[in-house]
């Protein structure tokens, strides 16, 4: 019987390092290919190894290539969509989760039936609304077509840890001589931070990776580091494997950031059974 145990334990070790490896691989890939010189990333044989290291790639992506412009556009595109986005499903999810009756219980579902449908369904629409209005190359426009795509499903999530909260808290929070929004700012939202925090997380890296929207809406002035990667990748003198390497390396930074900084949160919204 300890046997088996020790098997078991030997192969789904296994099983998780060769699953840590192959989702690796990529990112090691586009690590060495932005240090690594042409000659290096074009040789045959194929070299893993540069024989020679250089920055170069990272040089010229911000002297060159306007990367700084394309980050900073990216960050203000991709806060101002994970603000937005709270703002609107916060309080939508809470409507519905205390929803008796009527046309709010059933939301859930048109909710997550918007957030099935394929964004490009909405492109031409949009960009129709965007030409007549001057939205297109714009923060407002990235912001308000990103957070279209966000806002369902924030909700979806939401509304489950709005139900599990427990009604009576707030009630008793009321006799005391709350008004219901208070008790929502003050007694609920502090307990629900995590889920808040999970949210706000998967609505900034859904904008900040975001490439569809961005090379539709986007033009020399609002520019995002997904634009410019494509833009890279399709030039017409051909392809810039090392400064598309470079930004790629660039644009995982954001992520890993935030994951360090709300670790604790993440791992408890993740694990609270929102979903049920």
């Amino acid at each position: 019987m300890k046997s088996r145990a020790v098997a078991g334990q030997i192969a789904l070790t296994a099983f998780v390092a060769v699953g840590a490896a192959v989702s690796l691989f990529p990112i090691a890939w586009i690590a060495l290919t932005s240090v690594k010189t042409p000659g290096d990333y074009f040789a045959t044989p194929f070299r893993w190894v540069p024989e020679q290291t250089t920055f170069d790639h990272f040089a010229r992506l911000f002297a060159d290539l306007g990367g700084a412009a394309s980050i900073r556009n990216s960050l203000i595109v991709a806060f101002g969509s994970m603000l937005l986005t709270l703002v609107i499903s916060v309080p939508a999810a809470y409507a519905i989760a205390r929803a008796r009756r009527g046309i709010l219980r059933s939301a859930p579902t048109y909710v997550l039936s918007l957030r099935a449908l394929p964004p490009v369904i909405l492109l031409i629409p949009l960009y129709l609304v965007y030409s007549a209005t001057g939205l297109i190359d714009t923060y407002v426009g990235l912001v308000l077509a990103f957070s279209t795509f966000n806002v369902p499903f924030a909700i979806w999530m939401l509304r489950g840890f709005f139900e599990d909260f427990p009604e009576e808290v707030q009630e008793a929070a009321q006799l005391d001589g709350l008004s219901e929004f208070s008790s929502l700012v003050r007694i609920v939202l502090p307990m629900i931070a995590p889920a808040i925090v999970v949210v706000a997380f998967f609505s900034f890296l859904a904008s900040w990776n975001e490439l569809m929207l961005s090379v539709t809406f986007t033009g020399e002035q609002t520019q995002t580091v997904t634009k410019l990667l494509s833009s890279l990748l399709q030039s017409p003198t051909g392809a810039d494997f090392g400064a598309a390497a470079a930004i790629g390396v660039i644009s995982m930074i954001p992520g890993i950031i935030l994951v360090v900084l709300c670790q604790r949160f993440l791992v408890q919204g993740l694990t609270a059974g929102s979903v049920k």
